[in-house]
């Protein structure tokens, strides 16, 4: 079993419970990132710790948990930062099914889940590229 923490708003806070406990992990949700965080990024610092992912898109505002390149979050930057992590787990969508702000009405559960699936496969995309330029460095 492993235990694995998530960026919520202070990564001081982070900072503090995975130094009382060494072998936990880290669960990096990227849209707290852009819709809670007040303090340093986390990634940066717990990348080799790494163990789960919570990838979802918001509007800043609000941790809105749209799919990914619907919102604001910078998935450039996000595939850049798992690339140089080395992580290879599961890519997880954190998700929520429904309408949102840009749209008033709700998708098919088949638009929903086509929709989910391309952002996800495009996030890997994104990865991949950076992870071939880390490669060809050196």
């Amino acid at each position: 079993m492993t235990i694995a923490f998530e960026n919520l708003k202070y990564t001081e806070n982070l900072k503090y419970l995975m130094s009382l406990i060494p072998d936990a992990k880290f669960c990096w949700d990227c849209g707290h990132e852009y819709s809670r965080l007040v303090d340093e990024k986390p990634m940066p610092l717990f990348k080799d710790r790494l163990a789960a992912l919570h990838i979802h898109d918001n509007f800043i505002k609000t941790d809105n948990h749209l799919i990914p390149f619907t919102g604001k979050v910078d998935f450039d930057y996000v595939g850049r930062e798992l690339a140089v992590s080395g992580f290879n787990g599961t890519l997880m969508l954190e998700i929520l099914y429904g309408k949102n702000e840009q749209s008033s009405t709700e998708p098919t559960y088949e638009d929903f889940a086509i929709k989910a699936k391309r952002a996800a496969e495009k996030i890997i995309d994104i990865v991949e590229i950076y992870r071939s330029r880390v490669q060809n460095n050196h």
